[in-house]
């Protein structure tokens, strides 16, 4: 289906897309998660606006009907409405899939704009607005593939660089190949590993994840490597990439995910806390530049489909 949007865009819509989302009575978090698999498959690429239907659904306390879009297409350079009057809840206004159409919102106009459907909110005036990316810079999360070892690699040695400074010895540091490393994500992109690209032009950063031990006692996915470049830190990269990858482990049917941490990596270790992992008191040590390390194991519970 993502093929056909591609090739309508193509065909009868070359300066981009109008879609629409119905929300119905979806709960936040679903509404989150069914965003976030419309969004990795590639339904936004093509888009100019993007509208959410209004939904009957109450917002949790955690999260509303709005930051639950946001979190998926707030860093998305386009006008993104949520609660606009289309869809399964009344007032039910008729919208024309594949006509014409331009979006006012008040602050501009997405023009031209043929659209996916046709629709408009009444009036011409936003119920709400995601948030723009703290740096300003709009990104979007998509699959990594072979070709993107490269870009993976140097992304690595960066961060591995200024993260691990004084943590670990500078000539192994120093040592780190681009090309090596190249090498490795290439046959592990080739054979299939699960990689997800932060871009913005050019790579942000990336989150490798899949399967953990078969040997725990819930399905358990693992997160093998995080890192995002270091000009991109406190940006909203990281962040980005983590609820995509936790996203995809949940519709994967894993109930609960882990990863490995170094103990005096104390940066990555508020970062991943604030994110809602906790250390379960597992450790093990490891040979790493030389030296033996001591790794924590950091655990988070995931949400039942």
């Amino acid at each position: 289906m993502t093929a056909a949007v591609r090739a309508f865009a193509d065909q009868y819509a070359p300066e981009g897309l109008i879609v629409f989302v119905e929300a119905s009575d979806h709960a936040t978090f679903d509404v989150a998660r069914d965003l976030w698999r419309l969004r990795l498959a590639g339904w936004f690429d093509a888009a100019v606006a993007v509208l959410v239907g209004r939904t009957t659904a109450p917002g949790s306390p955690s999260l509303t009907q709005g930051e639950a879009v946001a979190s998926v297409l707030g860093d998305r350079d386009v006008p993104v409405l949520t609660d606009v009057d289309l869809g399964h809840v009344p007032p039910q206004l008729t919208r024309v899939t594949g006509a014409l159409a331009d979006l006012s919102t008040g602050a501009g106009t997405a023009d031209p704009a043929p659209a996916m459907t046709g629709s408009r909110t009444p009036g011409g005036a936003p119920r709400s607005r995601a948030p723009q990316p703290a740096d300003g810079v709009a990104r979007h999360v998509r699959r990594a593939t072979p070709d993107d070892a490269h870009d993976v690699a140097e992304l690595q040695v960066a961060a591995w660089r200024a993260a691990y400074r004084g943590l670990l010895p500078d000539e192994y540091l120093s040592s780190l190949s681009v090309a090596a490393l190249q090498e490795t994500w290439s046959q592990r992109l080739a054979g299939g590993g699960d990689v997800l690209l932060a871009v913005a032009g050019a790579p942000l950063g990336f989150i490798s994840y899949g399967s953990g031990d078969p040997a725990a006692g819930e399905p358990t996915g693992q997160v093998f490597a995080f890192y995002v470049h270091p000009d991109r830190w406190g940006t909203g990269v990281g962040r980005l990439l983590h609820e995509a990858a936790l996203l995809t482990l949940v519709d994967a049917g894993h109930r609960r995910v882990v990863l490995w941490v170094l103990d005096t990596n104390e940066r990555a270790r508020r970062c991943y806390e604030h994110l809602g992992w906790w250390p379960d008191g597992a450790t093990q040590v490891e040979a790493l530049g030389g030296v033996q390390v001591s790794v924590l194991r950091y655990v988070r519970q995931l949400p039942a489909q």
